[in-house]
């Protein structure tokens, strides 16, 4: 039995916008604080179909208390990535960074 996959490609990044914005914005009753990733460096590198995307994750990574950094530096612990650079994901290996996908975000 063949199963359908849904991807980030499947969805319209005003969706995924809209959707991310809604869980920031709903109150969550003291589930997941948002301080739950205080000491995370994280940079953010997220396409869909030459689209960049990384700006909603970026949003709801910092609403969970991270840090989101523009340029990957020596400070970064995560890399959240999906179909970005080649050379960002060597870097995130070589570097032994954890290298994680959107999902990881994910409420």
């Amino acid at each position: 039995m063949q199963k359908n996959l849904v991807t980030l490609d499947s969805f319209p990044e005003e969706y995924i916008e809209s959707t991310l914005d809604r869980n920031i914005s709903d109150d969550n009753n003291g589930d997941i604080p948002a301080t739950i990733l205080k000491d995370v460096v994280a940079y953010v590198e997220v396409r869909s179909n030459a689209e960049n995307r990384s700006k909603a994750v970026s949003r709801e990574l910092e609403h969970l208390g991270a840090c989101v950094v523009k340029k990957f530096s020596n400070e970064v612990t995560h890399v959240v990535f999906k179909d970005g650079k080649k050379t960002t994901r060597e870097k995130a290996k070589k570097k032994g960074v954890h290298l994680v996908t959107v999902l990881w975000v994910d409420r």
